[in-house]
């Protein structure tokens, strides 16, 4: 690390857990970068999660047992290129969570709660499905809902018309 050039607002990495595997990490300025700035400065003004492109770890990841958890909603939401996710190798994503972005309004404005059944939306869904698996990621995959709109509706039929939009990825 080295020091952040003078500014009037830093946002710094304070706790991180696990602490004796991250301590490289204490201190360093995620405001640092222009890019994840602005996503901060989005996520205060919208008091929604903005992502941007992988961080390449300060610890580098040392930590063997250190994984991702990946979720198309959100690195479509982040505006991360979709190439990006070549950039993590398969065996180092804990687990997908899969959902769909609808096609109602910009993907940058939606919020948890406009995530819809896969293949049911607009994103890119195939594209992201061979990027991982080109990655080698042979892992599970989970369906990730928290579309008011879905709870409405009867639990088995949520969970089978889930399973069945599932089945037609990573198969």
């Amino acid at each position: 690390m080295v020091p952040a050039a003078f500014r009037d607002e830093y946002v710094v990495v304070w706790h991180i857990e696990p602490v004796e595997t991250n301590a490289a990490a204490r201190g360093f300025d995620v405001a640092s970068d222009p890019v994840r700035r602005q996503a901060l400065l989005r996520a205060c003004e919208t008091g929604e999660p903005a992502a941007t492109e992988p961080i390449r770890l300060v610890q580098d990841a040392a930590d063997p047992d250190a994984c991702l958890i990946m979720d198309p909603f959100h690195i479509l939401r982040g505006g991360s290129p979709l190439a990006d996710i070549a950039l993590v190798p398969g065996d180092k994503v804990a687990i997908w969570h899969w959902n769909d972005v609808p096609g109602t309004k910009p993907v940058g404005q939606q919020s948890d709660a406009d995530r819809v059944l896969p293949g049911d939306g607009v994103g890119p869904l195939q594209e992201i499905e061979r990027l991982a698996l080109q990655q080698g990621y042979q892992g599970f995959v989970s369906l990730e809902l928290f579309n008011p709109a879905l709870w409405q509706r009867d639990p088995e039929e949520v969970a089978r018309l889930g399973m069945e939009k599932m089945k037609r990825f990573f198969a």
